[in-house]
């Protein structure tokens, strides 16, 4: 049984929260969405065109605990127009985060999302998550881990390739996909010799029937390719990971070899096609604006 939530509707917009996060508190956060973006904000942690997160402190369960509290803004026109017809992506992948727990997927806790009434074009959403302590995204963790003495290096990246092998492996096995497994949107928090990975940002993820081995492959690649600017991250490493893997979803571990070679087949390809992309975008940068 998954976790219980309820609903509030609002003149200024649609609130669902989970048993616990405070009633008023919803009600509040509906009518006056960008007060804890500017009163209660312990850090910034993206400030960008379409998305701010910040850290704050809310009311949960009768105590202050800290949120990341993320506003997610649609740009563009057409984007604000789609919003009319297509369902809110932020409820969605709020939805999705109580799937990924319920499913026994580690992800962060969905708290709350505040969301525009049904035909709203103008208006932001608002998402709140629980705010995973001493956590690193995988890109920041690997660029800290290259600063480490190489036998505290080599332990962790160990068990960090254990860790999401296994939590990717498992995830895929409970018939879910994610198709932008970037470095960004893992987060491992380090405890001793050990760590602790989740799955975050839901945006690409979706839940399916059946996943095809080819649609595993193309999840995988990506964060294989996320990973090659990281010297640190060698082929024992890798391997660790793909064994990990293969045991949670529920196949033999020494069919990694199958496995390493597609993968890395589909990495090179992702890899070409985004070096063309690159390319063809120097190109129209470096057009004159008219011709002599």
């Amino acid at each position: 049984m998954g976790e219980q939530t309820y609903r509030l509707d609002r003149s200024h917009g649609i609130g669902y929260a989970v048993r616990g996060f405070s009633r008023n508190c919803l009600i509040r956060l509906i009518d006056y969405p960008e007060l804890p973006l500017r009163m209660s904000t312990r850090q910034t942690v993206k400030a960008g065109r379409s998305a701010l997160l910040v850290q704050a402190d809310l009311p949960v369960g009768n105590r202050m605990l800290p949120v990341a509290y993320k506003r997610i803004r649609r740009i563009g026109w057409l984007k604000k127009l789609m919003g009319l017809v297509r369902r809110n992506r932020t409820l969605r992948s709020w939805r999705l985060g109580l799937e990924f727990l319920n499913r026994g997927i580690a992800t962060a806790r969905p708290l709350a999302v505040i969301v525009p009434r049904p035909g709203t074009t103008a208006r932001d959403s608002f998402l709140v998550t629980e705010w995973i302590d001493g956590g690193l995204n995988l890109t920041d963790f690997c660029r800290r881990i290259e600063e480490l003495p190489p036998s505290q290096q080599a332990r962790l990246l160990q068990a960090a390739a254990f860790r999401l092998g296994n939590l990717l492996g498992q995830m895929h096995a409970a018939g879910i996909t994610h198709r932008d497994l970037k470095p960004g949107n893992l987060m491992l928090v380090p405890r001793g010799g050990d760590v602790t990975a989740y799955v975050i940002d839901l945006d690409g993820a979706n839940i399916r029937c059946r996943i095809p081995y080819q649609l595993r492959l193309r999840n995988l690649s990506r964060l294989a390719l996320g990973l090659e600017p990281f010297r640190a991250v060698g082929s024992t490493v890798r391997l660790r990971f793909l064994v990990a893997y293969l045991t949670a979803v529920g196949e033999r571990s020494r069919e990694w070899k199958s496995l390493w070679r597609d993968l890395d087949k589909l990495t090179t390809l992702r890899r070409h096609q985004k070096q063309r992309t690159a390319a063809r975008r120097n190109r129209r940068a470096t057009l004159p604006f008219s011709l002599p």
